[in-house]
């Protein structure tokens, strides 16, 4: 049921399956964004789930339970499906504790990973879906991160189109500012890169957001992933290079502290133009 001008999108199970009715709510929210929707819990039937099952990765851990995605058969993912609708319709319907697992990083720390059950992602994937329809029409076009049709390369080909194509000489890997020369934002997720024309703004724009991040208890990631992935280069580089398992991570992680890699920078001239 939608609150607002137009048309309506029907609600029954029987006049149009979920997939088309996705594709009228995500034309009614591009058309009209201070439309309200509610009562969206049937949207979750049985094909639609039956589809969210079909589109989950293969080959992935199981959750608490012990099962995999793949170790359903047609009957017994049918009855899955069939007796969650029915805790949905209950309002019955609990999800199950997320599997912790820990996975080791390369900077020696443990990264926490969660692995929910076969049915909980499906439902997931189904509401993750729902919501995709409500508000990818009004996500702004810099923004890559987890979007259908969009990935980091994605993300990578437009940063390299801005930098290679614009007046940008300065980037910053981190708010966009009223500033004298180009500047341009591109986001992916939680992680956004801001190209600048002047250096000097481009300074100015990271004391600034340095400054107002403290404000919220925040503060810039300065070290990041891509020191660490190329560490994770190096160590497989070594060990391929010997032909043998000759490095683990304890013995290479002593080397790189006695002969330790440049530190990245956040902000880096890409021409030296000044």
């Amino acid at each position: 049921m939608i609150t607002g001008k137009g048309e309506s999108v029907p609600n029954t199970e029987t006049e149009i399956d979920t997939a088309f009715k996705l594709t009228l709510i995500s034309k009614r929210a591009k058309g009209e964004p201070r439309t309200k929707f509610t009562s969206l819990m049937h949207l979750l039937d049985a094909k639609y789930l039956k589809e969210c099952y079909g589109e989950l990765k293969r080959g992935k851990a199981a959750g608490i339970d012990g099962k995999v995605v793949e170790g359903y058969t047609e009957a017994e993912i049918t009855q899955a499906i069939e007796d969650t609708i029915l805790e949905l319709k209950k309002r019955t319907y609990r999800p199950q504790p997320v599997r912790r697992v820990y996975i080791e990083k390369a900077n020696g720390q443990k990264r926490p990973l969660g692995i929910p059950t076969v049915m909980d992602k499906v439902i997931q994937r189904g509401v993750a879906k729902i919501l995709e329809a409500i508000y990818e029409p009004t996500f702004l076009n810099i923004s890559y991160g987890f979007r259908p049709g969009r990935n980091a390369h994605e993300c990578l080909k437009e940063l390299n189109h801005k930098i290679m194509g614009k007046k940008v000489n300065w980037v910053i890997k981190a708010e966009k500012k009223r500033l004298a020369g180009e500047a341009y934002l591109i986001r992916y997720a939680d992680d956004f890169v801001i190209c600048l024309q002047h250096k000097e703004e481009a300074q100015k724009v990271l004391a600034d957001l340095k400054e107002r991040l403290q404000k919220f208890g925040l503060e810039l990631a300065e070290e990041k992933r891509y020191y660490r992935k190329v560490l994770r280069l190096i160590f497989k580089w070594l060990n391929r290079r010997s032909q043998k398992r000759t490095w683990n991570w304890t013995s290479f992680r002593e080397y790189i502290q006695i002969n330790p890699l440049p530190e990245p920078k956040l902000t880096y001239a890409i021409y030296n133009t000044w």
